[in-house]
């Protein structure tokens, strides 16, 4: 779990936050993190989806890595030495669940607008060697290095086989998938997820104690280097506020309570 942390045996064997402990999710461009409640989980006991093939649809057009631009031969299917995004970027399996009519969740299933509830997502992609990039909101690279974003297309910026992340209210997300060995793949997905009945803490006293490792809790790392507008004024719209700033080492504690407190929801 490269994303995710454990102090205090916050996490349980299939890496989501237990009921009745606290989850921080760390902003890294900003320092800044989110402090929630878990009170419970929607589906306790049935966290596994298989989702199935990647949602890569016949004739979806791919880009090649040495320019032989080739599209998908058949829904799941990578072709070789190439890599694509789904359009939609992850939408429900049809098997799965009606067809959605809000069209946010059409095109990815963990979309939500409840400030009281949160998602967990742990991706498993077959093959594990397949490349895979996070896109918030869909078509915004965020690896950066040195001033230059990195992605499934390049070098550098991406992960194999994994993705590990948390789904805010308002938000979709957008994915790429590269398959770069010389031979076409069939893909398959699995995903391990929580979907969390949560509450935002403001409480400074808990805040900054799960903040310095103090209380028992799950640190997830949101896996951005840079916040987008639209991610920033969703945070604003469902929580009131971009979150509060991480204790740097050495700070006082009066300090950082005098910048909390400026960073309060209104």
């Amino acid at each position: 779990m490269p994303f995710t942390y454990d102090y205090g045996k916050a996490l349980d064997e299939l890496g989501l936050v237990k009921d009745n402990y606290y989850m921080a999710v760390y902003i890294p461009p900003t320092n800044k993190a989110f402090v929630f409640w878990v009170k419970g989980r929607e589906n306790s006991g049935y966290e596994i989806l298989h989702y199935g093939p990647l949602p890569l649809a016949s004739s979806l057009q791919c880009t090649g890595y040495s320019g032989n631009n080739l599209t998908v031969p058949a829904t799941g299917v990578l072709p070789p030495a190439n890599y694509c995004s789904p359009m939609p970027p992850l939408p429900p399996p049809p098997q799965l669940m009606p067809v959605p009519t809000n069209t946010n969740q059409s095109n990815f299933m963990f979309y939500f607008d409840k400030a009281d509830r949160l998602f967990q997502l742990r991706m498993f992609i077959r093959p594990s060697w397949v490349r895979a990039e996070l896109q918030v909101p869909p078509g915004v690279e965020q690896v950066e290095i040195n001033g230059y974003y990195e992605g499934v297309s390049k070098p550098g910026g991406w992960s194999r086989g994994y993705l590990d992340f948390a789904v805010f209210p308002g938000l979709t997300y957008g994915f790429a998938f590269g398959n770069d060995a010389p031979f076409g793949v069939f893909t398959g997905l699995d995903i391990i997820y929580g979907e969390y009945d949560v509450d935002l803490i403001t409480d400074l006293d808990v805040v900054y104690n799960v903040l310095t490792h103090q209380l028992p809790s799950a640190w997830m790392v949101f896996p951005v280097t840079h916040v987008d507008t639209t991610v920033n004024n969703e945070w604003v719209k469902y929580y009131g506020f971009t979150g509060f700033t991480v204790p740097a080492i050495g700070m006082s504690r009066g300090k950082w309570e005098t910048t909390a407190k400026g960073e309060l929801p209104r």
